[in-house]
Formats: C-alpha cells, sequence, structure tokens
C-alpha cells in the first residue's frame, strides 16, 4: 500500500487508483505492441513475397489466365 498524500496512513482507496493508472498505461503500451506486431506482420509478409519474385525465374514461371475486359467493364477468360 502506498501513503496518501492527505494522511501518515495507508490507504486502500488511493492504491487502487494508483493501481487502475498502471493499468490504463499497460493496456495503452498492448496496444501499441499490438499495431507494431501488425507492421512487423506486414513488413515480414511483404519480404518474403519480394523474395520469392526476386528468386523465380522466367522458366519457372507458369503463365496465369488471362483476361479481356469488354465494354462495360466486365471481364472474360482468354482462351489459349
Amino acid at each position: 500500500m502506498t501513503l496518501c498524500e492527505h494522511s501518515n496512513y495507508h490507504c486502500p482507496i488511493c492504491e487502487v487508483t494508483l493501481l487502475k493508472q498502471v493499468i490504463a498505461e499497460q493496456d495503452k503500451e498492448i496496444e501499441r505492441l499490438r499495431k507494431v506486431e501488425e507492421d512487423y506482420n506486414a513488413l515480414q509478409s511483404i519480404m518474403d513475397r519480394a523474395r520469392r519474385m526476386a528468386f523465380l525465374s522466367a522458366e519457372d514461371e507458369e503463365p496465369g489466365p488471362r483476361f479481356k475486359m469488354d465494354a462495360n467493364g466486365n471481364l472474360t477468360r482468354i482462351e489459349d
């Protein structure tokens, strides 16, 4: 327990208030770290994709499906 500002005795109410403040600060820190983790995971995903693209040779590439857009903006698959 902490000493209360207005007395020389330990004050449970002041202790609870202090602990609530500490919890609120820790909750903010947890949220900040979650955002950092999300950013880190996104960056890691981008780097993995870039690494795969950098080492993918032209022979290894399989041509994907080709599409053509009509006047209405609809896509139609082009058969080879």
